[in-house]
């Protein structure tokens, strides 16, 4: 999750930025934006937390108690980030999840979910970033391929 951080002072540092962002979550970056030909501050920038620490913000404010969401920030893909959750699910002896996500991913999750051993129940989200037809129905086709090729080939 990548937020704008607006209305910096010009001397606040990337260092700055990171250690004020760092408590509210497991963050991937912090970085103040500056002119490219003076390096000089824009007076903004971005921070940008793990999609765990996203997910565990929505529950929360969702009225989920915190102790009850455990954010598992590893894999740089879906199903690296599907391991992991199964690693910790099996520690606890959950044997089924809801797997949320957009609509036309939902296949190829179920399926990894599947073949870790877990009982996946996909429930598509609608707030994506694909909000025209056309990019929905990439998003479709690109899936499409994704799951023939996890098929054939594996992770």
């Amino acid at each position: 999750m990548k937020l704008y951080v607006g209305n910096l002072s010009k001397q606040v540092t990337n260092e700055q930025l990171n250690d004020l962002a760092v408590p509210f979550g497991t963050l991937i970056s912090a970085e103040v934006a500056t002119e490219r030909s003076t390096g000089q501050s824009k007076g903004f920038g971005f921070i940008e937390y793990t999609e765990a620490e996203a997910g565990r913000t929505y529950l929360i404010s969702q009225g989920v108690t915190a102790d009850q969401v455990i954010p598992i920030a590893i894999g740089h893909t879906t199903y690296q980030s599907l391991q992991a959750a199964t690693n910790e699910m099996q520690r606890r002896g959950l044997h089924s999840a809801f797997l949320v996500s957009d609509p036309w991913h939902n296949a190829r999750i179920t399926a990894m979910a599947g073949d870790l051993g877990i009982d996946g129940y996909a429930s598509a989200t609608w707030t994506s970033a694909a909000e025209s037809e056309t990019s929905r129905g990439e998003g479709y086709l690109r899936e499409t391929f994704a799951y023939l090729y996890y098929r054939i080939f594996g992770d």
